[in-house]
């Protein structure tokens, strides 16, 4: 599906409604999709083409982009607390 649709991909949630069109019945021994996609990255693509999955990866770095630098401020921010802390006595 990805190869056919790489810009835009096929629709969100469509793959149930495609697959036939990419696997005839007896090519392969999965006939149904009923518990969905086994690879998240790979549903995106065929979904959602190059656009959605670059969207999702944006997203997933920019979260752990933010993590981090949550994280290190904290570590400041402790630094500071105990300074100050010992500052006081």
């Amino acid at each position: 599906m990805f190869q056919d649709h790489w810009l835009f991909g096929v629709g969100y949630g469509r793959v149930l409604k495609e697959w036939a069109k990419y696997f005839p019945e007896g090519e392969f021994k999965v006939r149904e999709l009923e518990d969905g996609n086994h690879s998240s990255c790979l549903g995106i693509l065929a979904e959602l083409g190059i656009f959605g999955f670059l969207s999702y990866v944006g997203v997933i770095l920019f979260s752990f982009w933010v993590c981090i630098g949550a994280y290190r401020q904290s570590k400041r921010e402790q630094w500071l607390l105990k300074d100050a802390v010992s500052l006081s006595d």
